[in-house]
């Protein structure tokens, strides 16, 4: 399986920031999707989805919460658009790879018919 690695956004206070469209990085359901997770604030990720069947899974990753498991998301269906912001003792992992060696890191899968857009987002 191969690596997509994610750039988060930076949004910052007080200011207007826009999620349309297309806008991220476009599912490929055989490869994981890798986001660097901030040092500091929270990570949103916003889903797109064209396809009833897109499914995401959260790796778990090493945090005291890690125990639960990846997170599977249900089927999020076509033409709709889902906001998640995920607890860091869940479900990010030690290091990445690639570009994203040595930073905690979320991993994100697919179910086989997943198609649309990822777009990831830091909050202040």
């Amino acid at each position: 399986m191969a690596y997509t690695e994610i750039t988060p956004s930076t949004v910052s206070l007080d200011t207007l920031f826009v999620i349309g469209g297309t806008a991220g990085t476009a599912i490929n359901a055989d490869n994981t999707m890798e986001i660097p997770y901030p040092d500091q604030g929270k990570l949103l990720i916003v889903i797109l989805s064209s396809n009833a069947a897109t499914a995401p899974t959260f790796a778990a990753g090493y945090g005291v919460a890690s125990g639960l498991g990846d997170l599977t998301m249900t089927a999020v269906g076509s033409g709709v658009l889902n906001g998640y912001v995920l607890s860091s003792d869940r479900v990010v992992t030690a290091t990445g790879s690639g570009t994203n060696a040595f930073k905690g890191c979320l991993s994100v899968t697919w179910a086989t018919d997943s198609a649309g857009y990822l777009a990831a987002y830091y909050l202040p």
